[in-house]
């Protein structure tokens, strides 16, 4: 039997596309915790 999942339960992730400020810097997200996919998802 396999077992597994989540190490914290109360969290998840959220696959999106990248959000920016307008006249923001290009690299930085509008999301504290958003994280990059070198190559994209796609």
């Amino acid at each position: 039997m396999l077992q597994g999942g989540p190490v914290q339960t109360e969290r998840g992730f959220v696959l999106h596309e990248a959000v920016h400020a307008e006249g923001g810097d290009a690299n930085e997200s509008v999301y504290a915790s958003t994280m990059t996919i070198p190559g994209g998802w796609r």
